[in-house]
């Protein structure tokens, strides 16, 4: 992305907005603002979500199928459901570190700092710094901010967030536990 850089904007004068980078991309060039990020996180989640309740119902129909013909999965059928799951699930990893690594480039901060990620309790304060920090106006290191999203995204999102929350506590009530 080549940015004109040698141009100086005032405080009240914005530079000109970029389409928002794709979601299911590998390029890590590029700017999220928060409601980007947020937008990014929903479709990978819902991504990440379908394809898991459609291994999980391949997994029941075949569960019934071997417990109803008394039958023993063989290994190789579980190796595939194996590399089924991992076939989707590491892209979404690299979706979910991309999606970090562009919204940390909105706040004028070097990618590598998603490995904080993997530092517990420093981990949760990243994360709400990146959904709550506002970032760069204008041009910054990494280019210029993209075009916001809509807020409908951060609606949805904490939608699903809360009803995720209330099946998993009904969930463990349900166990016992």
């Amino acid at each position: 992305m080549q940015i004109a850089a040698d141009k100086a904007y005032s405080v009240h004068e914005h530079p000109p907005f970029v389409q928002m980078p794709r979601v299911l991309s590998t390029s890590f060039t590029g700017r999220y603002g928060r409601l980007n990020h947020i937008k990014a996180q929903l479709i990978i989640s819902l991504h990440e979500f379908a394809y898991s309740a459609a291994l999980v119902l391949i997994i029941g129909i075949g569960a019934f199928y071997y417990s109803a013909n008394n039958l023993e999965p063989s290994p190789t059928l579980i190796v595939v459901v194996i590399l089924l799951f991992l076939a989707v699930s590491i892209p979404n990893m690299i979706y979910q570190i991309r999606a970090s690594v562009l919204r940390l480039h909105d706040l004028n901060k070097p990618g590598v700092w998603f490995l904080l990620f993997f530092i517990p309790g420093v981990n949760m304060i990243l994360a709400i710094y990146l959904f709550a920090a506002p970032g760069t106006m204008g041009l910054n290191d990494f280019g210029p901010p993209s075009f916001p999203s809509s807020k409908t995204y951060l609606i949805i999102y904490i939608v699903l967030c809360i009803l995720g929350f209330l099946l998993f506590a009904a969930a463990m009530l349900f166990a016992g536990l």
